[in-house]
């Protein structure tokens, strides 16, 4: 299975013709981007080591024992196909048995596992989305600015501490009063607050696919504007839980999350607004996509097919009603 990549027309034109090419060889497509915005991917050179020909143009040399020096400028960034990445990789990583792939998917794994431990406690104690949305539209109004993640002003650690002792504080109370006869760890309690601000962000991706998409598309149908808000955050979601990264989206992934994506849209609605939709199975789900692709508003890249939403998944079960 190759690149699934499902774009909205409003995020730029595409053409099939004209392919984006790696930046190092110049032949292949690219598949995934790297950004030199952090100190994380700075370059860093031993002692009379030689910045490999290929990255001249990118990135920011360093000495050993340098510091990362300030940015004043944007920063550069690379295209890259999977082989070039690969090398890529292996020529800044020389003394390591793993590459940065490897480690991403390593990463991705842990994460999952987490984030399934989460909704774990979710299902124990009987938090539906629904009462997710309630206690995040309490905690919001009690205490404005909880589950932002983005810092305002000066950043210290006694404000990130005080911030984070706050928010636990906050949560321990409202589940506490929701479930009285339930016991929390503080463990379970911080399970609770990655659930709650990944729902806040998946609402607010939403809520931003909607304008945007309304804005960018002003003939689409109540319904197809629907569609098409459900697809693009299934996208997304899909590129976020994806665990073998380098760009790769594919009609798997969309399928292992389209059933959540469902139900923090939708809440217990969720079979009967994808119903709407048309989408009953894995199948009908790929002929939603495949129809915006057929107007001209998503597209793939060659070696996606249709059929490959033929498939059993965790969509199905959903639908059927023998999963949660």
């Amino acid at each position: 299975m190759g690149y699934f990549a499902l774009k909205c027309r409003l995020d730029g034109p595409y053409s099939p013709s004209a392919p984006m090419l790696c930046d190092r060889c110049q032949k292949n497509e690219a598949t995934c981007f790297f950004s030199f915005a952090s100190g994380s991917v700075n370059i860093t050179l031993k002692d009379g080591e030689k910045l490999p020909e290929s990255f001249k143009r990118f990135g920011r040399k360093m000495n050993p024992g340098e510091k990362v020096p300030p940015m004043d400028n944007k920063p550069s960034s690379m295209k890259l196909c999977r082989e070039c990445a690969r090398k890529r990789d292996q020529e800044l990583m020389p003394g390591t048995d793993q590459t940065w792939a490897e480690q991403w998917k390593i990463q991705g794994q842990e994460m999952e596992k987490y984030h399934q431990k989460c909704r774990e406690v979710c299902q124990r104690i009987g938090l539906t989305i629904a009462t997710q949305k309630a206690m995040l539209v309490q905690l919001e109004q009690e205490s404005p600015g909880l589950f932002d993640l983005r810092q305002q002003g000066k950043f210290s650690e006694e404000i990130f501490h005080e911030k984070y002792t706050l928010r636990m504080d906050k949560i321990t109370a409202a589940v506490a009063s929701k479930f009285p006869a339930q016991e929390f760890s503080s463990a379970e309690i911080r399970m609770l607050t990655t659930v709650l601000q990944k729902l806040k962000l998946n609402l607010w991706l939403a809520k931003k696919n909607r304008a945007e998409i309304a804005d960018e598309l002003p003939e689409l149908l109540p319904e197809e504007l629907e569609e098409l808000v459900f697809l693009k955050t299934c996208l997304h979601e899909a590129a976020q839980t994806k665990s073998e990264r380098y760009g790769d989206k594919n009609a798997a992934d969309i399928l292992a999350v389209a059933s959540g994506v469902a139900k923090t849209l939708y809440d217990e609605r969720a079979r009967e607004e994808l119903r709407k939709m048309g989408v009953v199975s894995s199948i009908t789900l790929g002929e939603l996509v495949y129809r915006y692709i057929g107007k001209g508003i998503l597209r793939t890249t060659a070696g996606d097919s249709i059929d490959d939403f033929k498939v059993r998944s965790a969509l199905d079960d959903f639908l059927e009603g023998t999963s949660s």
